[in-house]
């Protein structure tokens, strides 16, 4: 379904870039969580529930806590939260006791107060297990779930219907039978929230995030744009003939709710790149809207840094320089307020002053055969480094595409490297990341950093997480260094600087002449 993927690239979002944050420790644990497993078959061994949770709101992946909840022989597990005096995304998370399969994925609210029983009836699949809940706070809970399985399941199966009939001369007609499913179903999800129980801010809060029928008309706009570019005219004059009726307006209680801040960017995005007749957005003109929009402050902080450092714009900008980032940065710390937001936009924009123009510094790793592993070795290379552990989702979703869409490009070209870094703290992790297959290939070399993110390279160039990448020319030059990037964004790069490589090889070459 398709919902699980989604979900697990939500939980890549706050997840994989996490480091456990010990401060989490002083914050009071009121909120009380109990449950038991049921695993009737016998077939999954299960041990541990991971729960994720961010203590500013989903917005900073450093601030993300991963707590491992044991399972004991009978099912049974209990584990505590911090009241933070606001709601709060928590996400579950259970996989067999192998690791292999994931059981649930799933993303709830948690508030003041709760104390809540879950449970949890495992079947063969993750699409059937099912999950409810009991106790104070319950009902925000089981509201989640109906509505996300009402998006899921039923609305996609009525979009499947409209979509299976649709051709490209017939764009207005799935506009408006489009049109006509969204406002049926967003009128089955007030249905559900207004007879749920839940009260009138945790109704609103639950709607902005969950059966994100406000995201969809920007997101069938966005792909209808892509895939029938002859038919933009028609296009656009739907997606404003309708918008109005689908993207909740923004409030106070938008500041908890990260998915809609991102649907606020995307729509944003779509819509500058509708009124400039274009596929990618230029990253001033994108600033300048966030900036200058009718937002209120906490909110307009939460756009521009989410602009600026997030994952949601990236992919939608046209190339831009290290110092154009850095001036936008600049002008972001002057404005913003809220007091994490501007740390993380200055600690950026010191990483972007040790990228524009450098020389990549000598960094020593530890190569598969237990060897010293230089830096200074691949001059002469063109060569894109890539940090992964083992167990990172977003790793696993990152190798798996540059291989198919990237590497297989270039993987015959004696000028480029693949430098694939593990910041596993065991060497037995590593080997066994390798051995998967799920997170780098035998073709690159490997090395290691051997102690997590403790480590000088890493700790130089402010890494937080993985995956992180750069990509460093012939010269030894960092060349491009993206929060994230499209396969077609980093093919450019690597071709770009290959070619950088060849026209200094033929000048050297004719002025040996």
């Amino acid at each position: 379904m398709r919902i699980k993927i989604i979900n697990s690239l939500i939980l890549l979002a706050i997840g994989f870039m996490a480091i456990p944050n010990t401060s989490a420790a002083t914050l009071k644990k009121n909120l009380k969580f109990s449950g038991k497993v049921i695993d009737i078959q016998k077939q999954f061994n299960v041990n541990k529930l991971h729960i994720y949770y961010n203590i500013n709101d989903g917005f900073d992946p450093a601030d993300v806590i991963d707590l491992l909840v044991p399972i004991d022989n009978k099912g049974n597990f209990n584990f505590d939260l911090p009241d933070l005096n606001k709601p709060y995304r928590i996400y579950i998370v259970l996989f067999s006791g192998d690791q292999k399969t994931r059981l649930i994925n799933e993303s709830y609210f948690a508030n003041s107060k709760d104390n809540v029983i879950i449970h949890i009836q495992l079947s063969k699949t993750e699409a059937d297990t099912l999950i409810s809940f009991t106790g104070i706070g319950a009902e925000k809970y089981n509201l989640v779930q109906k509505i996300e399985k009402q998006f899921w399941r039923d609305y996609y199966s009525e979009l499947e219907l409209i979509e299976n009939n649709k051709d490209s001369s017939e764009i207005s007609l799935f506009s408006s039978q489009l049109s006509s499913l969204l406002s049926k179903y967003k009128i089955k999800k007030s249905h559900l929230i207004n007879t749920s129980g839940v009260n009138s801010e945790m109704g609103s809060i639950i709607n902005m995030e969950y059966g994100r029928y406000n995201n969809e008309w920007v997101f069938r706009a966005e792909t209808a744009l892509k895939y029938y570019p002859n038919f933009r005219q028609q296009i656009v004059r739907n997606y404003f003939k309708y918008s109005g009726l689908f993207f909740d307006k923004p409030n106070k209680l938008s500041l908890f709710c990260p998915f809609y801040q991102d649907n606020l960017l995307l729509k944003d995005l779509l819509e500058l790149m509708m009124q400039n007749h274009t596929t990618k957005v230029n990253i001033k003109s994108f600033y300048k809207k966030i900036k200058t929009a009718n937002y209120f402050d906490d909110l307009r902080d939460k756009l521009i840094a989410g602009a600026l450092l997030g994952k949601t714009s990236q992919n939608h900008f046209e190339s831009f320089t290290f110092k154009t980032m850095d001036s936008l940065l600049q002008d972001g710390i002057r404005i913003v307020r809220t007091p994490y937001l501007k740390k993380k936009l200055i600690e950026k924009s010191k990483a972007i002053n040790k990228f524009e123009s450098q020389k990549i510094i000598e960094s020593e790793f530890v190569g598969l055969d237990g060897k010293k592993f230089q830096l200074s070795s691949l001059k002469g290379k063109v060569f894109l480094i890539d940090t992964w552990f083992n167990g990172c989702f977003g790793c696993a979703l990152f190798h798996e595409e540059f291989e198919k869409e990237v590497y297989s490009k270039f993987k015959d070209n004696k000028d480029f490297v693949m430098l694939s870094v593990n910041i596993d703290k065991k060497k037995e992790m590593w080997i066994k990341g390798i051995s998967s297959k799920k997170y780098t290939s035998e073709d690159y070399i490997n090395v290691t950093t051997g102690n997590w993110l403790d480590h000088p390279f890493l700790k130089y160039y402010n890494v937080k997480g993985s995956p992180w990448m750069m990509l460093v020319d012939a010269d030894g030059n960092i060349c491009y260094q993206p929060v994230t990037a499209s396969s077609e964004e980093i093919l450019t790069q690597i071709n770009n600087a290959l070619t950088k490589k060849k026209a200094n090889e033929l000048t050297a070459l004719k002025r040996g002449l």
